[in-house]
């Protein structure tokens, strides 16, 4: 979900997505084939193409250091086909837009449509309303380790074009995300306001957890944030009847097959 309002000034900006809920792995995965955010930022003109590569180039950088410090539960997604060939083609970023992947111009919404997200409670599962987003802090929080700083970087890449964030600002952040998880240095964030943007993040819960719906929004009135919040609980709720009612028949399925 994608909304833009206020054609005179076009600063009211917002996007809106649902990650569901993987319970074997205990984590949020993108519905396969829902990522196209940060190949569509070009098309609509939030970001030009040579600021669209160096965004990559960043992003591919931290994800190589990544794959090489971390041995976490998460670990095999470095070595999944696509995303090991996204990684190696660092330096020849044209050769994956003429690759037979399917990849196109998209392989960053293709690195975080892959990605699983780990469960971070204290933000995911007891907001429920508008929240502040401020650089310094979430940097501090998400740079706590390798992978935090690894999922935050997609996040930023592939929503910050759409609520507001500049493409210098975009790599501010990744350079900042990179040297405090990886090289242990305190790098500064200089971005033109303490508040970045406001995020509201709500779990749906429709035979146990599905899944959660959360939104980031640009200079949105107060006077929209009452309606906002109604739209994505009908949206969150909508998905997460859908796949309460897949898994309830993969799991039927799965009963009537000769297992061990």
């Amino acid at each position: 979900m994608v909304a833009n309002h206020g054609e005179q000034t076009q600063k009211s900006r917002g996007i809106a997505f649902f990650l569901a809920y993987d319970p074997w792995q205990t984590c949020w995965k993108s519905p396969a084939g829902a990522v196209r955010y940060f190949d569509a930022a070009e098309r609509q003109g939030l970001v030009t193409k040579k600021e669209k590569e160096h965004i990559s180039e960043l992003l591919i950088d931290l994800g190589l250091d990544v794959a090489k410090l971390y041995r976490g539960r998460f670990s095999y997604y470095f070595t999944e086909p696509r995303v090991d060939n996204i990684l190696s083609n660092r330096n020849h970023l044209n050769h994956l837009s003429e690759s037979g992947l399917a990849i196109a111009d998209a392989w960053v919404d293709r690195l975080y449509e892959a990605c699983p997200t780990p469960i971070v409670p204290e933000t995911q599962l007891a907001v429920n309303s508008f929240k502040q987003v401020v650089a310094e802090g979430d940097i501090d929080f998400y740079s706590a380790t390798p992978w935090l700083a690894w999922a935050e970087a997609l996040d930023i890449s592939c929503l910050g074009p759409w609520v507001g964030l500049q493409a210098y600002e975009i790599a501010l952040m990744l350079n900042a995300l990179r040297k405090r998880a990886i090289d242990h240095i305190r790098h500064s964030v200089d971005i033109r306001d303490d508040v970045l943007r406001h995020k509201v993040t709500i779990p749906i819960f429709s035979q146990s957890l599905q899944g959660f719906v959360s939104g980031v929004f640009y200079d949105v009135p107060k006077a929209q944030r009452e309606p906002i919040l109604t739209t994505l609980l009908q949206f969150g709720e909508t998905m997460g009847d859908v796949y309460a009612n897949l898994r309830k028949r993969h799991f039927i399925d799965a009963l009537d097959e000769d297992l061990d």
